[in-house]
């Protein structure tokens, strides 16, 4: 009786190589796999400055801003962007005379998601001469936070929501490979402010909105890990 058992066992034994090496994985295709799929520096921090223009410069004064984006690169050409900025300036509105009005100082905080494409790795198939700079397309939206302090006394008052929606988009060029943990760009974005100021001016001389819109022209430092 125990003659069957041990050579069926024996059997089993001499044959479980054989199986193994073909329930084995191609370790190449799962190497390959890993290659294809892994991407190199996936989280991004950068930090940026830039000169910001309104579009009602007459009524706004141009001033700087800056801010920090924290970014997730979803393949090699698309990332996402999380990002907050700070803008302060003043309200130096013009009548028809020409006169000026000091109306206060603006406080601005954008708060938005974005897209940034990479256009030169979209298609491995189109080569790029200048692997080290990479033109960028960026687009997005959030809201905005407008904070108003006045300086003087005047009989206008300002109203308007104090929160309102903003829409961005431009174009970078970043000067860095996609592998770099640190790059350098330079950018320009115009953003578009849904919480404009409404002006109430009982002489009625001075604009009855101020529009907030603006683009900036700045650069950036990134950091990737």
């Amino acid at each position: 009786m125990r003659l069957p058992r041990i050579t069926a066992l024996l059997v089993a034994l001499a044959a479980a190589p054989a199986f193994a090496m073909e329930a084995a994985p191609d370790e190449s295709v799962e190497e390959d796999s890993e290659t294809d799929s892994y991407i190199p520096n996936r989280f991004a921090i950068s930090l940026h400055g830039e000169w910001a223009h309104f579009n009602q410069h007459r009524d706004v004064e141009d001033t700087g801003g800056g801010g920090l984006r924290i970014g997730f690169r979803v393949n090699r050409w698309v990332e996402i962007e999380l990002g907050a900025d700070f803008y302060q300036t003043n309200l130096d509105a013009h009548d028809d005379g020409g006169n000026v009005h000091d109306l206060g100082e603006v406080r601005y905080f954008p708060v938005y998601a974005e897209l940034r494409i990479d256009v030169t790795n979209i298609d491995k198939a189109i080569p790029w001469p200048w692997p080290w700079c990479r033109p960028m397309l960026i687009g997005g939206g959030g809201f905005g936070v407008r904070h108003l302090r006045r300086e003087i006394d005047a009989p206008v008052e300002l109203k308007g929501r104090r929160t309102g929606v903003i829409v961005r988009g431009g174009a970078g060029v970043e000067f860095g490979t996609v592998e770099s943990r640190i790059a350098v760009g330079v950018e320009w974005i115009y953003t578009w402010v849904g919480n404009d100021i409404r002006v109430s001016d009982p002489s009625g001389v001075l604009p009855s909105r101020i529009n907030l819109d603006y683009w900036t022209l700045g650069a950036y430092v990134v950091l990737r890990f």
